[in-house]
Parts: C-alpha cells; structure tokens; sequence
C-alpha cells in the first residue's frame, strides 16, 4: 500500500512538473511572438495612447497648399496679400509662443502662396509689392527651411543604452592580501 501512494505521489509531481515545463513554453512562445510584433511596427512598446496618436498622425496626410485663384485687378490681389500678410503675421506670434509644427507648416504653406501673388502683383504694379512688403521682409519673404532629418526609434533607444552602460560605474573588489587562500576558510584565520 505505501508502495501504491509513493507512484501515485510520484504521478501527481510529475504532472505538476510536466505541466510546469508546458506553461513555460507557453510563455516562451507569448514572448517570441510579442518581439515580432514590435519588429513589425515601433509603436508595440509605448503607451496605447501615444501609439494611437502617432498612428493617426502618420495616416493623417498634410493637405495641398492652397493655389491661388486667377486675380487679374492689382485692388484684388492687394486686397488678397493683405489678408494673407495678416494671417502670416498672426501664424508668426502664434508659433512664437507654442513652437508647434503645425502652426509653422501653416504658416510656410501661406508663406509660398504670399510668394506667388506677390510675383503675380509685382509684374502688374511693382510699388503695391513694395508697400506691400516693407519692414517685414525677412518674415513674408523667406524660403522654407528643409526639414531635419529624424533618428528611427531603434537608433535612438541603442544611443540610450549605450550611453547608460558608458555611465555605470565599475565596483571592483577589493584587493586580497598576499597569501590568500580562497577556500572559504580565510575569515577564520
């Protein structure tokens, strides 16, 4: 009878042990398919709501810029720079006090239409542009900046890392006395 309970014992622990062993396959294999995913696509390890905005960031596409209609009248195409001069000069302060991308992408997309009028104007009556324009040149008249290029999210998170392991400190031991024996037993001496 002892003998009868010590194989069923002997059962029940290695099906507990069997069953052990499958769990961690499981996860195993959880995990493996978790780094695909985030193979696929870098957003798998940010926060849902910062991958969802950045998802729709990405499908969001940046509208055309605005064409100018055909404005024969210098009283027209005056009329039309002055509001787009006052839009420019609003777009201006704005960014100023938020530094936000979409105001200056805005503000470059009336910028380049100011640019096109402007030509339009100055073939018909060169002083209107003139009046136009005056003190405020460097704003209604730059070109566009080219965008700067961006890191992947891979390269910037293996700069991370590099510089944290450059960071960390070393912690040596401690030198041993001449004639040391490292058999457990020094501390008894």
């Amino acid at each position: 009878m002892a003998l009868l309970r010590k194989l069923l014992a002997k059962q029940k622990a290695d099906e507990k042990k069997r069953e052990a062993r499958l769990e961690k396959r499981r996860e195993y294999a959880k995990a493996a398919r978790d780094r695909e995913l985030a193979k696929r696509d870098g957003l798998s390890d940010l926060p849902p709501l910062v991958a969802l905005a950045i998802e729709e960031t990405l499908k969001t596409q940046t509208p055309e810029p605005v064409k100018p209609q055909e404005v024969v009248t210098v009283e027209d195409l005056v009329r039309r720079l002055t509001a787009i001069r006052e839009r420019l000069f609003w777009l201006q302060a704005v960014w100023a006090t938020t530094l936000s991308p979409d105001v200056y992408q805005e503000a470059e997309k009336y910028r380049s239409v100011f640019r096109e009028l402007c030509e339009k104007l100055h073939d018909l009556d060169p002083a209107a542009v003139d009046r136009l324009i005056v003190g405020h040149e460097s704003l209604l008249l730059s070109e566009p900046v080219p965008p700067r290029p961006t890191l992947p999210l891979a390269a910037h998170q293996w700069f991370e890392l590099a510089g944290e392991v450059q960071s960390r400190r070393t912690v040596r031991a401690a030198p041993k006395p001449d004639g040391y024996v490292s058999d457990g037993l020094q501390s008894f001496l």
